[in-house]
């Protein structure tokens, strides 16, 4: 039989119901359980409307980086590459020390690879590299947690590489963004 899937129907209309009957108030982590309502009952659609709805009303909500990146990861699984970049790059914009940044540089990086953006594709894979690579560039040195990260970053530049001109597009990305220990994994 079907998988059972709790009910949020009325948790859905509690929600709206409050959205309608208190408009002017601050309703980010209305819109932020709402999103996560439909999310749990399968309708990411419309998560993804209330998750846009608090980013766009709550630009300073303390769910906003949450938020975006949820955005990002529904908008590039519906192959809205350039959306999905922009909600990645919203995240990037509130800097390096928050939660989401490795995951979303990493996300990122590849809405770049789809849209064909290869050079710019590679910094954003290199800062994945920065944060999770050790100083030796060594690749037994990387966290165990964040090992699959690295390994599929070093995979797609690898791919990268190979569309451009290889060894020597490796040269010519690090003379430009700076020289890399990781650079002979590559």
């Amino acid at each position: 039989g079907e998988p059972y899937l709790p009910d949020y129907t009325l948790a859905v209309e509690a929600y709206q119901l409050v959205l309608q009957q208190f408009p002017d108030r601050q309703n980010d982590s209305i819109y932020y359980q709402l999103a996560k309502a439909y999310d749990l009952s399968g309708d990411a659609g419309n998560s993804y409307l209330a998750l846009s709805e608090l980013v766009g009303r709550y630009p300073e909500s303390r769910h906003y980086l949450e938020a975006q990146f949820r955005r990002g990861d529904y908008l590039f699984g519906q192959t809205e590459y350039k959306m999905a970049q922009d909600a990645y790059q919203a995240v990037l914009d509130k800097g390096d020390h928050t939660p989401f940044y490795e995951n979303a540089v990493y996300m990122h990086g590849w809405s770049l690879f789809k849209r064909s953006f290869y050079e710019p594709s590679l910094e954003s894979f290199s800062k994945v590299l920065d944060r999770t690579m050790p100083e030796d560039g060594l690749i037994e040195g990387v966290n165990p947690t964040q090992l699959a990260l690295v390994e599929d970053s070093l995979r797609i530049m690898g791919v990268i590489f190979s569309y451009l001109d290889g060894g020597q597009t490796i040269t010519q990305t690090y003379q430009r963004l700076g020289a890399r220990a990781y650079e002979g994994l590559l």
